[in-house]
Parts: C-alpha cells; structure tokens; sequence
C-alpha cells in the first residue's frame, strides 16, 4: 500500500544550467558540481527537520515534506538556505512551492504537488525567485493549529511582488555585498532581453533590502538603462 498523502514541495530551478554544465564539460574537474553539491550539503546538514527531504536531478532541486504546519515552515527555511548557499557560490535561482497528493521513496518521486510547484516556476517565478502558491499560504495561515509564532515566521520569511506574488525573502543583509557583485559581474556580458529582465528584478530586489538596510550597497548599473543612439541600435 502506497503512502499517498498530502505533501508539500518546493521545486527549484538553477538558472544559466546549460552554460554552468558546458563550463565544467570542458574541464577535468566538474567545478561548478562541487559548488552546487557543497551548498546543497551545507542545507542538509543544517536542516532542523529530519522530514524535510531535499534531492538534486539535473536543473532542479527539490525540498519535499508532509502537510504539517511545523513541517512546511522549516522547508519555506530550508528553501531560503538553498537560495542562500548557492547565491554565495554565485548561482541564482528560481522555484515554486505548492501542496498536494504526494508519494516518495528511495527511488520514486510521484506528486501532484511538485507539478503544480513545477507550474508556478515555469509560469509564474520568471525572475530569481521562488513563489509560494496562495492556497498553500491561505491554508497555513487560516489552520486552526497554525500557531501565533508560525504564522509571524511566515511573513517573516516571505514579501510580496509587485505582480501579487509573494516569494521567499531570500536577500539578508549579509548577502547584499554578494548580490551587488553578481548584478555589477554580469551587466556588460547580457545581450539576451529576458536574461536581463531577471537582472533588471534582482536590481530592484536588491536595492529594495539596499533602503532597508545599508544603502551604500545600492546598485545603480541597471538604472540608467537608456544612452545616446550613436547609431549602433539592436534591431527588433
């Protein structure tokens, strides 16, 4: 008999895969897979909860656990910590986090919640960010055994878009030096418009968390988007 229960996953997408694995196929040593493994590593041994399951195939990384209140606000931290380690070793990342029937074993993985948090990435996310679907927000904040504290970790733990989408608060103020480095790094090699409208987000983003915290950290790379036509334009 299959243990066919309510579960929650948070499905994550690292962006820029194909470049970072064509990166190390030309090396001898897969560089960017020690990093992507070490900061995996780094989550699961600091992860407080043992039913938190956290996978890694291919692009995607997926946190998985039981409908339990305690349960699904330790992966909401968990999911943080993955965005935390991996933005640190300078990949960015975006994701979904969902509920519904869900099966897991050793070897399979069968669950109507990862398709819908597959479907919130995929349709929804766009930019470096993981969203947490409005059901599974109004079902952990309206449960009558949702307690005081979890529901104030909840907010804590996540802001709201100006689209309406809340998403993980994934940028500390620990982490503004780093994500000002991968913003000033990355602007003069973008040549791709929907490459660099997640980086126009992350610039918003970040000088957001900037105002809040140390303002000498603001990005000021991707606010002056317009420069005098010389007459070398892109044609659409």
């Amino acid at each position: 008999m299959y243990d066919w229960e309510y579960g929650a996953v948070s499905f994550i997408d690292i962006l820029g895969f194909s470049s970072i694995v064509g990166d190390d196929a030309r090396k001898l040593n897969p560089k960017n897979l020690e990093r992507i493994n070490d900061g995996l590593n780094e989550v699961r041994q600091t992860s407080r909860d043992s039913n938190v399951e956290i996978i890694l195939f291919s692009d995607s990384i997926v946190l998985s656990t039981r409908l339990e209140n305690s349960s699904i606000v330790n992966m909401l931290e968990d999911s943080i910590a993955v965005q935390r380690s991996l933005i640190t070793r300078g990949i960015l990342t975006r994701g979904g986090i969902a509920f519904g029937k869900h099966y897991q074993d050793e070897k399979t993985l069968y669950s109507e919640a990862l398709i819908k948090a597959y479907n919130i990435e995929t349709k929804y996310a766009k930019f470096p960010r993981i969203v947490i679907d409005s059901d599974l927000l109004d079902w952990i904040t309206n449960d009558s055994d949702t307690t005081t504290e979890q529901a104030q970790k909840i907010c804590d733990l996540s802001i709201c878009d100006k689209d309406g989408y809340s998403f993980l608060d994934y940028l500390s103020p620990d982490l503004l030096e780093c994500s000002l480095q991968i913003l000033n790094s990355a602007h003069s090699s973008i040549t791709n418009p929907s490459i660099l409208e997640k980086y126009h987000w992350l610039d918003s983003y970040h000088n957001y968390k900037c105002r809040l915290h140390n303002t000498q950290l603001l990005c000021e790379t991707y606010t002056q988007g317009f420069q005098k036509n010389l007459g070398h334009s892109q044609t659409p």
